[in-house]
């Protein structure tokens, strides 16, 4: 999958991972279908910042081209895991809400 289609089918709100700091092309696409919900990172200011503690209500996307070590994934990862599961708890309440009992 190349990076215009990764930043079109990436989920809202998400965090993407550019592997330079340059944004300036992986904005435009964003701007270009509309995904302006899309917050854009460089892997290296990413990870220098802690960002991965402060975003752990966002998915993290990794662009096809990010050379990532282990870690960096198992963070990645630990994180999506993270929110996906508060997702799934959240449409459970949401849900819980419309049955009778």
């Amino acid at each position: 999958m190349d990076s215009t289609n990764q930043i079109i089918n990436a989920p809202e709100n998400c965090i993407y991972l550019w592997p330079s700091a340059n944004l300036a092309f992986p904005e435009m696409i964003a701007k270009l279908y509309e995904r302006n919900d899309i917050i854009f990172k460089s892997v290296h200011s990413f990870f220098t910042s802690n960002s991965i503690f402060g975003y752990s209500s966002r998915y993290v996307i990794i662009d096809h081209s990010c050379s990532l070590t282990l870690d960096q994934i198992d963070k990645i990862f630990i994180n999506n895991e993270r929110v996906k599961n508060s997702s799934f708890v959240s449409l459970i309440l949401d849900a819980k809400e419309y049955l009778v009992i």
